[in-house]
């Protein structure tokens, strides 16, 4: 017999489509890419030459606008394996998530070395190393999959796990704010920056622990919370002060 839903079919629904789609999303993609990285440590290696490099480069049009999220990155490389000449783009797993340029070291004409899968010589990566990218990936997957799972029990086992879902929420949509600021701000990060980062995206972060938290314990949750207004208070101060010093 199926479980008695302890929340209304409206937001169960809403539950399995959010939190559920983006789970299988985040875990999707962390499992491929972590499948062709175990893969790759046993690739052949081969000689192979950059014919194209591009680094915090706008795009042709103007329209699509001149902010950090419209710079592109760009590597494109060939390389002969059994004899035949191929030509990729592909940098390695987790690319896009490692934190700092995968392509500013690069100029065209430059020698490389890469990684070709035997049984398919198509298939290569110029990178197989275990980087920030498969790190901060596996911390949003899990984020996923736990926010996922407070839904679950929010829909079957009591409605007072509702709370440590949009707990939850919070602590995913911070985590994946500051992985993008981070990404966008290339070499760009003095100390400041991180105070004011760590302090603003931190005290949103200990906002939606502290509602997890509460569950069980009301000291931790107002210990979490006081944490997340000093967090937040002093990221405004160092933002308004460094602002105005600039």
């Amino acid at each position: 017999m199926l479980a008695r839903l302890k929340i209304g079919k409206k937001t169960a629904i809403a539950i399995i489509l959010l939190s559920g789609s983006t789970a299988l999303w985040f875990g999707g993609h962390f499992i491929r890419d972590s499948y062709q990285l175990y893969r790759a440590q046993n690739w052949s290696e081969a000689s192979g030459v950059v014919t194209h490099a591009l680094f915090d480069t706008l795009p042709d049009d103007d329209s699509d606008g001149f902010g950090p999220a419209n710079l592109r990155e760009l590597l494109q490389y060939s390389y002969e394996f059994d004899g035949k000449t191929y030509s990729s783009r592909r940098y390695g797993p987790f690319a896009r998530w490692n934190i700092g340029s995968n392509v500013a070291k690069y100029e065209e004409g430059q020698h490389l070395n890469v990684f070709v899968n035997d049984h398919n010589p198509s298939e290569s990566v110029v990178d197989r190393r275990v980087r920030s990218g498969f790190w901060l990936y596996l911390v949003i997957s899990t984020m996923a999959i736990v926010w996922f799972v407070w839904g679950v029990l929010a829909m079957f086992r009591h409605e007072r796990f509702f709370q440590a879902f949009l707990g939850q929420a919070l602590m995913l949509v911070s985590f994946l704010a500051f992985n993008f600021a981070l990404l966008a701000s290339g070499g760009a990060r003095d100390a400041n920056w991180w105070l004011v980062a760590a302090g603003f995206f931190g005290g949103l972060i200990l906002s939606g622990l502290s509602m997890i938290v509460s569950l069980w314990s009301a000291t931790g949750h107002a210990v979490l919370f006081l944490m997340a207004v000093v967090g937040g208070l002093v990221s405004v101060i160092i933002g308004v002060v460094r602002g105005g010093t600039a």
